[in-house]
């Protein structure tokens, strides 16, 4: 049965299919059938009721580490059958967070929060050496070298008379700062960069449309969902 397109009732539906799965183990061959059978098809969309009930639900909720691993591994696979998809929802968490609402948003969810220092700990081993999601194959001298150069801060000026000082996505004036498109790794990686020289060399580099300008409030959002490159 194909669930209805009206919000109250899919809701209605879909707390009903809950109730008759809970407990059930299906095998592989189930599931693969069902994932076919939802392929290229949309559900209703999702209502606030139902966000708000999402929420709850998770609230408090410690995932094992298997857990995350396969759902990490899901979202690999996702990104595998997508090509540019991770890069179209780091293009629209950089339109989100130009926006300051939505930076205030973030930021009074996360007031108040605290981890434990177990948890701390945790998170520091996680983010050691190749572990790290920003791990570049030690590259942060070379990185270093080129943002303290005359030429980036050339560069870096281009950038912000070109977007008159102003956030590149909403226009508003204040405290801005320039974010790579493409971040510096990728271009130090993919243009074979090893030398401070070879960067000087290196055109994609200093092309002015790989930077825009954001409110530096935005900028820091953005990079802390996503990791600084």
């Amino acid at each position: 049965m194909s669930p209805p397109k009206d919000p109250k009732k899919y809701l209605e539906w879909l707390e009903k299919n809950r109730q008759a799965h809970t407990g059930k183990v299906y095998s592989p061959e189930t599931h693969a059938l069902w994932s076919k059978q939802r392929t290229g098809k949309k559900m209703p969309p999702r209502t606030e009721q139902w966000r708000e009930k999402q929420r709850v639900s998770h609230t408090g909720v410690v995932r094992t580490t298997a857990s995350r691993e396969k759902q990490g591994a899901s979202m690999k696979k996702v990104y595998e059958r997508t090509p540019g998809l991770i890069d179209e929802r780091r293009q629209a968490m950089v339109v989100r967070y130009s926006d300051p609402l939505e930076v205030e948003k973030t930021r009074r969810q996360s007031t108040g929060r605290r981890h434990t220092q177990a948890t701390k700990d945790l998170l520091h081993e996680q983010r050691l050496g190749d572990s790290n999601p920003s791990w570049n194959g030690g590259i942060t001298g070379l990185r270093d070298g080129i943002r303290s150069s005359a030429k980036y801060a050339e560069w870096r000026e281009g950038v912000l008379k070109r977007d008159k000082r102003k956030d590149f996505f909403s226009g508003v004036t204040g405290d801005v700062e320039v974010h790579h498109v493409v971040p510096l790794h990728k271009l130090i990686e993919e243009n074979n960069i090893k030398t401070i020289n070879d960067a000087f060399q290196c055109g994609p580099m200093w092309d002015l449309d790989n930077g825009v300008t954001m409110l530096k409030k935005s900028h820091r959002a953005y990079h802390e969902m996503w990791g600084r490159k």
